[in-house]
């Protein structure tokens, strides 16, 4: 497909599916506010939703799981996990902390910098400075000291005054992770534009600053789990506009040209599917410019910091018609070696009277693939959290075999 093709560069390290499923959210007894709402509580929690409660998640969601479990009994990063948002809305009902607990994204690139990159720890040089003239200081009343005491004391200050200078020395050295940061005009824009940094004509500026703060985020080991929430792109960039082919906006189009339903009384229905393609297109490619971030990015062994990540893409439906079958969702990298890449898995389908199928056949085969729970299981495994089942545990069967290396 069109969108998928976006990521050529970056096959060999790529999974993709056939038959993955939100089986969660088709088997919940409570079902969603409305379709969006419906895929958006299952997308990362893959669990049922409380009852009566049909506008939010039920359990915890996989980005938190992971971060929660990597950071105990002891942080071993500032911030446990980030989550950030390309657009004006803030992402609520993909991440959540517990059940009824959506996690809120931060949308402002200057608030995301700062809180990756405090004062105390960006401005490094002023900080050592201060240190420097402290320890000056200290040392002239060492020296007026000293040179009134005898000898054994003054060989044990002098000692005393050595380790100190040693330990300053130390403290005064950039961490390897912290000299990582970006500079701190990369959000510069940001501040200059204000509140119109949300208007259409600065989205590719939008996706490029969130894009190199997510990879910084990493590089930095500010946290080791983040959350990237990519806006649509506006109607010009892809060819839309409002009232073409007779529809009221974008969202009515996709479901024009989508699923078992659509309409094929188009005036034009080849160019109508196309433009939702184009649409397709542009969300693939800021999430390649992501994957591009951290490929340039190096480590300290000579690797990039994607072959030191997995990057999953996801979305709270398939497509237009809000199906939540055949999810057109990636996996990026191998967890040094865990995983195979470079493969197409393919699950079969299961039919209603208990036979299976490998393929997808409208009205016939359209029950059950391989639930979504099962991969964030596998990837649980492969970032050394150790799991059986993941979410919903009545749908769960357990870590995809086919991804294990």
């Amino acid at each position: 497909r069109g969108p998928h093709r976006v990521y050529a560069p970056f096959k060999s390290r790529i999974t993709a599916f056939q038959n993955l499923d939100m089986r969660s959210a088709k088997e919940d007894p409570t079902p969603g506010d409305n379709a969006h709402i419906n895929g958006h509580t299952h997308q990362l929690t893959a669990a049922f939703r409380p009852n009566g409660q049909g506008a939010l998640g039920g359990g915890m969601s996989i980005d938190q799981f992971i971060a929660a479990e990597l950071n105990r009994p002891e942080p071993v990063t500032r911030i446990p996990s980030l989550e950030m948002s390309t657009g004006r809305a803030n992402g609520r009902g993909a991440s959540y902390s517990g059940p009824e607990e959506p996690v809120p994204f931060e949308r402002d690139a200057d608030a995301i910098y700062d809180r990756l990159f405090p004062s105390e720890v960006g401005d490094e040089e002023r900080r050592r400075a201060r240190r420097s003239a402290l320890s000056d200081f200290v040392r002239g009343d060492y020296d007026r000291l000293v040179s009134r005491l005898g000898s054994e004391d003054r060989t044990k200050l002098e000692q005393m005054r050595d380790l100190r200078s040693d330990l300053e020395a130390r403290r005064g050295q950039l961490s390897p992770r912290i000299s990582n940061r970006p500079p701190a005009s990369l959000v510069e824009p940001y501040r200059e534009l204000g509140r119109d940094v949300h208007d259409a004509e600065n989205y590719e500026l939008r996706i490029d600053i969130m894009s190199k703060l997510a990879a910084a985020a990493l590089h930095t080991d500010s946290t080791r789990v983040l959350t990237l929430r990519i806006a649509r792109p506006p109607d010009d960039r892809w060819g839309y506009s409002k009232g073409q082919f007779g529809t009221r906006d974008w969202h009515d189009l996709d479901h024009k040209v989508s699923g078992r339903n659509r309409e094929r009384d188009l005036s034009d229905p080849q160019l109508a599917t196309e433009l939702i393609t184009a649409m397709q297109t542009q969300y693939a490619q800021a999430a390649r410019g992501v994957l591009e971030e951290l490929d340039r990015l190096q480590e300290t062994d000579g690797q990039s910091l994607l072959d030191h990540t997995l990057v999953v893409i996801t979305s709270h439906i398939a497509d237009g018609s809000h199906d939540i079958t055949r999810l057109p969702w990636l996996v990026v990298g191998d967890a040094h070696g865990y995983l195979r890449t470079d493969q197409f898995v393919r699950f079969l389908r299961e039919h209603k009277d208990g036979r299976e199928a490998p393929r997808y056949d409208e009205g016939q085969w359209n029950w059950r693939g391989r639930p979504h729970n099962d991969l964030y299981a596998t990837l649980a495994n492969a970032m050394g959290v150790q799991v059986g089942q993941f979410g919903e545990q009545s749908v769960a069967t357990g870590p995809i075999q086919e991804m294990l290396a």
